[in-house]
């Protein structure tokens, strides 16, 4: 291998910032999440649902975040050796298309809850809007039903 491809191969580690803020960007909304769910616990919230609601919406942002940071490690600096059990497949990233699959899930389930949160704050007025919000739900539902029947 010359110079000029051992420094093309070197340059896969500027990778790790990535990954790194990630990983940051990760446990700042766990942590966020947890202090949603105080909130909610503690009685200091005006809508208790909707709080945590807005944790289930932080804990699957950290999940994106870990997905993400994991996979980039996996496709650019090393595979992971964990331990053979029943989680060995779940953050194994083969290809582009294995992470951005796994990402879309998850995506998805991001926007349902966002759906549902405002969906609490949500008042209808007309027989319209129950169909309409009735019908957003069939959508959801279907979205879920595609992503799992392309999944298997």
């Amino acid at each position: 291998m010359n110079a000029f491809e051992r420094l093309l191969w070197a340059t896969r580690w500027l990778m790790l910032l990535p990954v790194v803020a990630l990983l940051l960007g990760a446990g700042f909304f766990a942590l966020e999440s947890g202090l949603y769910i105080y909130h909610a616990l503690s009685g200091h919230a005006e809508n208790p649902v909707v709080k945590t609601i807005q944790a289930l919406d932080a804990s699957l942002l950290a999940a994106v975040f870990v997905i993400f940071a994991l996979g980039l490690y996996e496709l650019f600096i090393a595979e992971l050796r964990i331990a053979n059990g029943v989680f060995d497949k779940v953050l194994e990233v083969t290809d582009l298309d294995d992470l951005k699959s796994k990402l879309g899930k998850v995506v998805v389930m991001l926007l349902i809850v966002k759906f549902f949160e405002l969906a609490q704050l949500m008042e209808a007025e007309t027989p319209l809007e129950m169909i309409e919000f009735a019908g957003a739900i069939a959508l959801l539902a279907l979205a879920l039903w595609l992503i799992r029947a392309r999944g298997e």
